[in-house]
């Protein structure tokens, strides 16, 4: 956790909050974070597009 927030440019209390859903990161940051983890921001939302097929079928 202390690199991915030295990666953020945040404290490490701001990256356990949103661990533990007492706040969310702010939308700009979306990017900077996926980025970190390797992932796309449609992952960090939980959006697979499981929701999205089943409601155009």
């Amino acid at each position: 956790m202390e690199e991915a927030a030295q990666r953020l440019g945040i404290s490490r209390g701001s990256i356990s909050q949103w661990e533990n859903a007492r706040t969310l990161p702010h939308s700009f940051r979306l990017r900077k974070i996926a980025d970190v983890y390797g992932c796309t921001i449609a992952d960090l939302l939980g959006d697979n597009g499981e929701a999205r097929n089943e409601k155009q079928s």
